[in-house]
């Protein structure tokens, strides 16, 4: 077959391609726009792309710097979970499923339950779910969680023991990312504390062969004793040299500052109003590495947080 003929059956190719997804879409109308200067500059200078707009007083996204994405969250989306929740902030979407597993403990140890974390972001890896390999992004964020989690001592732990000196319960906390669209950690924690709010302990005892055996009953809450709410803020340095924080940051903004802070406020379960709850909430700060960020922004940054966790507790409270 000559070069010619081969072009020609290429063309007739692209042609019937052309007409199948035209059949199959026959729904929409819509056309995919060219892409245009301001695409090309996007893609080669993200960082004078995004300097461009924070000199105007404005993001990417039309967002204002102080302005988070759209939230949602709904918990009992996985049905066979002990507990579970889905939260999307932005285009990130992120779905945390828990599972109580028995454990035997013994007399010499303190006998109470665990909790053990797992973030897998394997859906968002460039190349695909099935490379099979744990990201540096995940292992960080699972070391987040988890930190968080019992660094706020939300999960009295003596509370999920079966029999003391035998049997506890283990609280596999899973978190899956469905799509990494910029601030995983705080949809990470987000989705993992809505999930183990909608956990129930179902009522157990021991059998003749000292295996744990679920009874009849009714099942008991998770007993958390508050929430933990991350707020994060990328921190840019303008043209001018002055540093702009950045709240609920996206990817595009992750990936030109060089800077971040997490602000967590460790909310109690009771004690009036989500506002007043949240202002006067004890705080964790969560600074990876990057340029030190001067207190004025620090001070800032907790302001900003205490009214976005009010938002935050209410959506999870109602969930």
């Amino acid at each position: 077959v000559g070069l010619g003929e081969r072009e020609r059956a290429r063309e007739r190719e692209s042609e019937s391609e052309i007409e199948i997804e035209s059949e199959s879409d026959s729904k929409s109308a819509e056309v995919c726009n060219p892409p245009t200067m301001a695409d090309a500059v996007r893609a080669i200078l993200p960082s004078h792309y995004l300097h461009t707009f924070i000199d105007e007083g404005i993001r990417p996204d039309a967002r204002a710097f102080m302005e988070s994405r759209t939230t949602s969250l709904r918990r009992g989306v996985v049905s066979r979970a002990d507990g579970s929740a889905s939260v999307d902030l932005g285009k990130t979407s992120v779905v945390a499923g828990v599972t109580l597993v028995p454990f035997t403990t013994t007399l010499s140890e303190r006998g109470d339950g665990r909790l053990s974390v797992k973030v897998d972001m394997a859906a968002c890896d460039p190349q695909g779910p099935a490379s099979g390999r744990e990201s540096e992004a995940a292992l960080a964020l699972t070391s987040l969680v988890s930190k968080t989690l019992m660094g706020a001592g939300i999960l009295p732990l003596e509370r999920l023991i079966v029999k003391q000196g035998v049997a506890a319960w283990e609280v596999k906390l899973s978190v899956f990312f469905l799509n990494d669209g910029g601030n995983a950690a705080d949809a990470a924690l987000l989705a993992a504390v809505a999930a183990l709010a909608d956990t129930s302990i179902p009522p157990a005892e021991l059998d003749e062969t000292g295996a744990v055996v679920e009874t009849s009953g009714e099942a008991t809450a998770m007993p958390l004793t508050g929430t933990p709410i991350s707020l994060s803020f990328a921190i840019l340095t303008r043209k001018d040299g002055v540093q702009q924080l950045l709240v609920d940051p996206s990817a595009e903004e992750e990936a030109v500052c060089r800077s971040s802070l997490s602000v967590v406020l460790v909310v109690p379960a009771e004690g009036g109003s989500a506002e007043a709850r949240c202002g006067a909430a004890p705080l964790m700060l969560h600074k990876p590495g990057g340029a030190p960020v001067p207190q004025k922004l620090v001070t800032e940054a907790i302001a900003v947080a205490r009214k976005r966790a009010a938002r935050l507790l209410t959506l999870l409270e109602q969930s």
